[in-house]
């Protein structure tokens, strides 16, 4: 496990980060469906989860922490409202169409620290962002207690009956976001092509990891992971090794001067999907 998520900032910022639930101190961040793929007419639930290789804790609703959760059908776009404190976080979404269905949710800010450059270093060699060590001594930044501010955009799909002609995943307008190029339901599918965007426009040369936990097995040990940096259009490709649960999991890394001691802001775009046998 990398070693990148330790402690609350210190003040100046203390007051706002003592607000940050210790659960969001992870790694990556996403949309879990409860259940056995649901009929039309029926509704869904998932569960909002934060780790690593697909293992993690499940996340109560809490309006602190999530800004804006949305069903988007093939006719219409919905906000999810839960209670808070709901577990699974989204509850009993009603599924009224046919077709290719997406999730979304969008957080508030939350915050961290690095306590040391190398554990610095270590989370952005795995995130694919290594370059960012060497601005952050090129803007004369401290070495130790790194602050950084980060946001998450979360996607789920769910296909609704027979795949069909017409079925496919589209942008959803969050700030950034990976959307599959078609829909990853078809069968024999056996390479995913996604586009990664940010702000409604292609996001080159940013590293999109995909986690894939086969049909039976059991995460974190038998989480594959791989990865691929988008091309000059945001696009990247990925083999499918079969069925079972998928997570892509992209970080866009920029400069930041506060609020407070914070340096640095992350956005996060995760995806995840089903497929099954």
């Amino acid at each position: 496990m990398k070693p990148f998520l330790r402690s609350l900032i210190v003040p100046p910022v203390a007051a706002l980060f003592a607000l940050v639930p210790q659960q969001l101190h992870a790694h990556e961040f996403w949309i879990d469906p409860v259940g056995d793929r649901p009929m039309i007419g029926e509704s869904i639930s998932a569960d909002l989860r934060v780790g690593q290789n697909l293992s993690g804790a499940a996340l109560p609703y809490l309006d602190t922490t999530i800004r804006s959760m949305t069903l988007v059908s093939p006719v219409k776009a919905e906000p999810l409202v839960s209670r808070l404190g709901d577990r699974p976080a989204i509850s009993d979404a009603l599924l009224d169409s046919r077709g290719l269905h997406v999730l979304t949710v969008e957080t508030h800010p939350a915050y961290i620290v690095f306590d040391t450059m190398p554990e610095f270093e270590d989370y952005l060699a795995y995130e694919g962002h290594p370059e960012i060590a060497d601005r952050h001594r090129e803007r004369g930044l401290p070495e130790n207690a790194i602050a950084e501010e980060y946001i998450r955009n979360a996607r789920a799909l769910v296909q609704i009956g027979p795949v069909e002609d017409n079925d496919a995943d589209r942008p959803t307008g969050m700030p950034f976001e990976i959307v599959v190029d078609g829909t990853p339901f078809s069968a024999g599918m056996r390479t995913l092509s996604v586009r990664l965007t940010w702000q409604g426009t292609a996001a080159p040369d940013i590293q999109i990891a995909l986690f894939h936990l086969p049909k039976g097995g059991t995460a974190p040990n038998d989480t594959t992971r791989m990865y691929v940096d988008t091309d000059s259009e945001g696009y990247a490709e990925f083999p499918m090794p079969g069925p079972g649960q998928y997570l892509l999991n992209a970080v866009k890394i920029e400069p930041a001067n506060g609020p407070g001691s914070v340096t640095w802001q992350s956005h996060w775009a995760s995806l995840t999907f089903d497929i099954e046998p």
